[in-house]
Order: structure tokens, then sequence, then C-alpha cells
């Protein structure tokens, strides 16, 4: 890996994640890019997320805001992105192509629903999600 795939977590401006993909890797294995967890993963799992770093917490730490198009009835519960760090898990450049997303699904009101089942577009499996810096950092 050259230098430049070394970014600054603070300089991604969105992440689109799909099914089926792996993450990039240099110190660590390669993950999948979308890892649903929970029992709700087995009737359904989106084929692509898109998120954005909608804050910050200080320092590398980023909130981030993920959508998909989701089924009547389904939202994201859960979210936790993570990239894997350049040098450690605590450093705030990372490998360009290494952040993957961890969710769950739940049940969502079917009062918030539109008549085709899915959620308003505006809303459309929304979540405030953070990111989690250290991902795989204690993996062999």
């Amino acid at each position: 890996m050259t230098r430049s795939q070394r970014i600054p977590m603070t300089s991604i401006t969105a992440l689109t994640l799909r099914a089926g993909q792996k993450t990039t890797s240099r110190r660590l294995s390669p993950v999948p890019q979308l890892q649903c967890k929970g029992s709700a993963c087995r009737k359904f799992q989106p084929d692509v997320v898109q998120c954005v770093p909608v804050g910050s917490s200080g320092g590398a730490d980023v909130e981030w805001s993920c959508q998909a198009e989701l089924p009547r009835g389904i939202r994201f519960g859960n979210l936790e992105v993570g990239c894997e760090g350049w040098d450690d898990s605590s450093d705030p450049y990372v490998l360009k192509g290494s952040c993957g997303l961890t969710y769950n699904l739940v049940k969502s009101s079917s009062a918030l629903e539109d008549d085709q089942g899915y959620l308003p577009s505006d809303d459309s499996g929304i979540c405030l999600c953070f990111f989690l810096h250290g991902l795989g950092s204690s993996q062999p």
C-alpha cells in the first residue's frame, strides 16, 4: 500500500458500501463491507448502503447518517461504521476503502409507511450512527 491510500478520517465525504464486497486491508484481514446482525437479516439485507458524515465528537470520531432502500416495516437499528487505522486503531488516518458497516434491522411503525410499504424517501432507512475507530484492532 502506498501513502496515497492513507487518508484523514475526517476527509471522507460519503461511503457507498455493497453487499458481497470486502473492505481493503493493510494490517488486518478484509471484512465484508456490510455485516447484518440479528434475526431480521434472514429475511432481508440491503444491497447498497450509503453513509455520510454528519458531525464529529472530536478527534477522528465521526458521526454518520446511513440510508438504504428498505422494505415495508423495516428500518435500521444500531449501526457502527468502522475503518482500519493506518498505523493502529487510534490513528486519525485510515486506509482508503477499509470502511465497513455493521448493522441490525428492526420493525418500524406502520404509521410511518407510505402506500407502497416504504418509509418516505427523505427518511427511508436513515439512522444516525457513530464511527467505531478501532475496527478489528484485536483481530490477529
